[in-house]
């Protein structure tokens, strides 16, 4: 399916919850089992009574100027969403927007912006939403997500990472991987982001009241492995864009509430990962990914040709 492939719902139940003693390059990671992984709120919409607004994700599929000023935005959201929140754009290029607010929503069966029935809230369904505040349609690129979780794309103590971009663009992989676009960005975002993985750390290594742990080239750190979904006898490394995600990884839980975890680079999980069968963003997830061995080679090629272009750029400047 597509460059990537979803993980498959089977694997999901027979997965194992093996531990690996593997070795890593580097010299500092960051912690980020501050605090208990926590189940993702869950809020049943009602007609009756406005509901809560939760953690939500909307990736940017179409735009309209409106003629009175503002744009319609059409999309799925995942999440709940109602009228008046504040919301911010994460864009391709993982810049954030100005806060915005939803001035209003309207249920969409088709993509006809504008056409839609007008709700005062949405949860998981199609929708257009109107903001105002936006003059020009291209202050929100295709593909952008809006979203009310503020992104930490970057650890800092006490700060998990916070990938709602990343999040954004596994819930409509499925349906857009094929679309060249998506597919570019996509990878782009694999390996730019900087990822959750649950871990075994040996006895000697001692995590810091700060959230920074420093680990001594060739200590050993245990990764828990998952089977791979195509390959029995292959093993493959589960990574999350959030806590959320890991507080979702119900055998993990099961074994130890408050489990440790850490903040790992692309290049990092990607040595891991290569020794095994790849790697799964958000396995326990509505819409798991898949990144193969051969889609890592990809991407690690594509991400060593734009480091090159960056430094040519750099060096021209000079």
């Amino acid at each position: 399916m597509g460059f990537f492939d979803k993980f498959s719902k089977k694997n999901k139940a027979e997965s194992e919850d093996t531990t690996a003693q593997q070795e890593i390059k580097t010299e500092e990671v960051k912690e980020e089992a501050a605090q208990p992984a926590e189940e993702a709120e869950k809020t049943e919409s009602t007609t009756e009574e406005k509901p809560k607004t939760t953690r939500f994700t909307f990736l940017v599929e179409s735009i309209k100027e409106l003629e009175k000023g503002g744009v319609i935005i059409g999309g799925n959201v995942h999440g709940t969403l109602n009228v008046g929140d504040k919301v911010l754009a994460v864009h391709p290029s993982l810049t954030e927007s100005d806060i915005l607010t939803v001035d209003s929503i309207e249920l969409l069966e088709q993509d006809e912006l504008g056409k839609g029935e007008s709700v005062s809230f949405v949860t998981d369904h199609r929708a257009g939403l109107t903001i105002k505040s936006v003059s020009n349609k291209n202050n929100v690129p295709k593909y952008s997500v809006i979203t009310n979780i503020l992104p930490q794309l970057t650890p800092g103590p006490k700060k998990p990472i916070d990938n709602p971009y990343l999040l954004g663009l596994t819930r409509e992989y499925p349906k857009l991987i094929s679309d060249k676009i998506f597919a570019d960005i996509f990878t782009f975002t694999v390996f730019s982001s900087v990822y959750i993985v649950p871990v075994k750390l040996d006895e000697s290594i001692k995590p810091s009241e700060n959230g920074v742990t420093h680990i001594d080239k060739g200590s050993k750190i245990g990764f828990i492995l998952l089977n791979h979904p195509q390959d029995a006898d292959l093993k493959v490394l589960p990574v999350f864009t959030d806590m959320g995600g890991v507080s979702e990884f119900k055998a993990l839980l099961a074994k130890d509430p408050n489990p440790v975890c850490m903040a790992l680079t692309f290049d990092q999980v990607s040595e891991v990962a290569l020794k095994n069968g790849g790697f799964v963003i958000n396995a326990f997830g509505k819409a798991p990914v898949f990144v193969s061995n051969q889609n890592i080679e990809f991407a690690k090629k594509m991400k060593e040709q734009m480091d090159a272009r960056i430094k040519a750029m750099k060096d021209n400047k000079k």
